[in-house]
């Protein structure tokens, strides 16, 4: 039986983070949830099972549970988790920078989509003194969750990004060991990072060390669209930004956002956006 968390239960509008900590002992049911979940096992050890295929998690781990993904615990010897229960459409994060950071492609974009069991190190596990600052930060953003001061959801969002900010780094650090698609992060981050500069398909595969057609596959596998549909949706996404907050031409902004060719970059646009850049700008608030 699967049993599904409503959102509303833990998150609402006016309340896209909060702070969750769980004791679990034995067997706890497969169940699923309406917003991601940032996991930090803080003492014990359990079977962390998604459908049929279960991998051991001890202190120190840290893995993202995305919207929607059943899973369950089995096990469990005295585990204490604290889940960070956020709806990342809704909490106000700098995403466009963290995306940069390769240790965040692979904990929040590239891990999630993978499939546990597989030898390839799927989670990150902190150290004694990571484990400090991580559970540090997990604390004062339950604090200002539960406080309900003015200005709570600011300082709960800035906690949360010096958090991701930090478990990017330890995730970088330990690259080599914890991750055989860490290439993929890399140029994950790159290309949030350089999105309109000049990209080859080719040159791209030659960067992760994989022939053309196994990185084909794999790029498709972890984000869903091929290379060039991802590279194209990334620079329609930082048209949208400079439509909204400038007043360049459009002409302009396709040039800046790495469509040599306006009309193109309209077609595009519309594709994606269901509209025009110009019917863009003068209807999105």
């Amino acid at each position: 039986m699967v049993t599904t968390v409503p959102q509303l239960e833990y998150l609402d509008v006016h309340r896209p983070i909060t702070v969750v900590t769980m004791h679990h002992h034995g067997d706890h049911p497969e169940h699923d949830h309406d917003f991601t979940e940032l996991v930090i096992v803080e003492r014990g050890s359990a079977l962390h099972c998604i459908g049929k295929v279960c991998d051991h998690i001890t202190t120190g781990d840290v893995f993202v549970i995305p919207r929607g993904e059943r899973h369950a615990y089995q096990s469990a010897k005295s585990m204490q988790i604290i889940n960070i229960l956020i709806d990342l459409d809704r909490l106000i994060v700098p995403l466009d920078s963290l995306r940069t950071m390769p240790g965040f492609q692979a904990l929040f974009m590239i891990e999630p989509r993978l499939t546990w069991g597989q030898p390839r190190g799927r989670r990150l596990r902190l150290n004694a003194g990571e484990r400090r600052t991580t559970l540090g930060l997990a604390q004062q953003i339950a604090h200002e969750c539960s406080s309900a001061n003015n200005g709570w959801l600011a300082s709960a969002s800035a906690s949360f990004t010096h958090l991701a900010v930090l478990l990017a780094r330890c995730y970088q650090a330990d690259a080599a060991t914890t991750s055989n698609y860490w290439q993929l992060a890399d140029l994950l981050g790159h290309l949030e990072s350089d999105w309109n500069q000049t990209w080859a398909v080719t040159a791209m595969a030659k960067r992760c060390g994989l022939s053309l057609s196994t990185f084909q596959r794999r790029f498709r596998q972890l984000t869903g669209h091929s290379a060039t549909e991802f590279l194209i949706r990334l620079r329609i996404h930082h048209a949208c930004q400079q439509l909204h907050h400038s007043d360049l031409a459009i002409t302009t902004i396709a040039l800046t956002c790495g469509f040599e060719d306006s009309n193109y970059f309209s077609r595009q646009f519309r594709r994606i956006t269901g509209m025009s850049p110009s019917a863009y700008r003068r209807h999105v608030p």
